[in-house]
This record gives structure tokens, sequence and C-alpha cells, in this order.
């Protein structure tokens, strides 16, 4: 596989024509938006799940997001069944980790390292899961920390493919470091708010329920320049100076 090695930091404007360009791709991202949207799911995914039955967990977490469509799959592992077994275990280390973000989360912390990696730990121990189906459970037990890990970041990344959900701390850094960036970008342009705000803001993801994460934007940025290798802005658009733009116009009704 090319690796396409980054001589610099993600800027906001590059986030910004990823997140354009996902979702024309995805068709608007609506099956995250559908997940996410669902706020009772998800809050009882979190912290009550034994209030969810298998049958829905399988629909809206295992069917229409992590996307697993084979049928001896889901049966014959009790996939369904599983997850919710391991999330209701789970449920001191997902506790801990809700009052925390990508950029406020303290990596050196061992107490908050521990639960992340107990989590990925758990999940993936579930027969019948893949570290990138694993990745997208924990995505939603909060999706403003916990990453997607999907094939293409798995090979970028050699401590994940390696080590498993052992290798998860230093992708994280990478994000914190990533996301940082694109904030101090961000407000270098004299925007107030927060990048993922203002662009679900601008591509109409709020008025349906969700202001994605800026963990889940990089995660689409990922997606493009490592699993697609597409350059980020394409190098043939003109530059944002020549338009008479200080960010890229990303207003989609």
């Amino acid at each position: 596989m090319i690796v396409y090695e980054r001589l610099d930091m993600i800027t906001f404007n590059e986030l910004a024509w990823a997140a354009l360009f996902n979702y024309y791709k995805t068709n608007g991202d609506k099956r995250y938006m559908k997940l996410m949207a669902d706020k009772s799911f998800v809050s009882r995914l979190r912290t009550n799940p034994s209030e969810i039955e298998p049958e829905e967990l399988e629909q809206k977490l295992i069917l229409d997001h992590v996307n697993v469509i084979n049928f001896d799959l889901l049966m014959g592992c009790r996939l369904a069944e599983n997850i919710l077994e391991k999330v209701t275990k789970l449920q001191p280390e997902i506790k801990a980790i809700q009052p925390y973000s990508i950029i406020d989360i303290d990596l050196d912390d061992t107490r908050i390292i521990e639960c992340i990696q107990t989590i990925y730990r758990q999940l993936s121990s579930v027969n019948g899961l893949w570290l990138t189906g694993v990745s997208k459970i924990a995505h939603v037990l909060n999706d403003q920390l916990l990453p997607i890990m999907g094939l293409d970041v798995i090979d970028r990344f050699p401590q994940i493919k390696e080590e498993g959900y052992k290798g998860v701390t230093p992708w994280l850094k990478q994000i914190h470091l990533d996301a940082e960036s694109v904030i101090r970008n961000f407000e270098e342009q004299g925007h107030s708010g927060s990048p993922n705000a203002f662009l679900s803001e601008s591509l109409n993801y709020t008025a349906k329920g969700v202001i994605k994460s800026l963990v889940k934007f990089l995660d689409e940025y990922y997606w493009l320049y490592y699993g697609e290798q597409l350059p980020i802005p394409p190098k043939w658009v003109p530059t944002f100076k020549e338009l008479g733009y200080v960010v890229p116009c990303l207003e989609v009704n």
C-alpha cells in the first residue's frame, strides 16, 4: 500500500474539503446521522444497555453502523447478545470516559488510558468482530473521544496493526495533535465556536439533530487521505485567496 506522509499538520480548510467530499460520497452520511440522531438509543447504550433488546441493537448498531451483513456471523456468533453483554460489563469504564473529548483528554493519565484499552479489549473478545467493527462500536460509546479505525488507518499505524487495542494510544495522540492543529487554524482565521459545529451547520447536519464531533470529521479526512489516497484539497483547485474566500463555501441545502 502506498503511504502518503504528511509533512505538516492538518488545517481547517483541509478538514472542510474532506467533510464536503465525504458528504457527497456517502449521500449525506445518512446511516451515521440516523444512528447518532437517535439520542435515546445512544444514551441507553452508554448508560443503561439493559433497556436495549438484542433486536434493536442488531438493527441500529450492527447492521446499519458496523455494517455486518453475514447472517451466519450474526446468528452463529450471537453478535447482538454478546455485544450487549460486554457493554453492560463495561459500564464503569464507559462512564469514566464520558467527560473527555479528544481535545481535553490527558493521554498520560494511566487510569483513563486503561479504561479505553479495557473497552477495546473487551469488545475485541467478541467472536466475529474485527478491530474496525470494535472501533465503530467504541466510537458510539463516546463519539467525542474514540475514533473509528478503518483498515487503511490500521495499515498506516503499525502499532494498531501489530498490537490491536494496545496500539490505540499512539493513534489517539496523533488525532489529539491533528485536532489541536485544526482548532488553532480555525481560530487564526477569526472564527468563533468550534470547527465541528461550523461544519455541522454548514453541511446541514445540525438541522438533522447532530453536531458531528471533531473526531468524526478527522476520521473522514483520514479515510479520504489514507484510504482513497486523495490530496486534500485537490491540487487543481484554485487557492482560497484566488477565489476571494477565507474559508471554503460549504452551504448545502
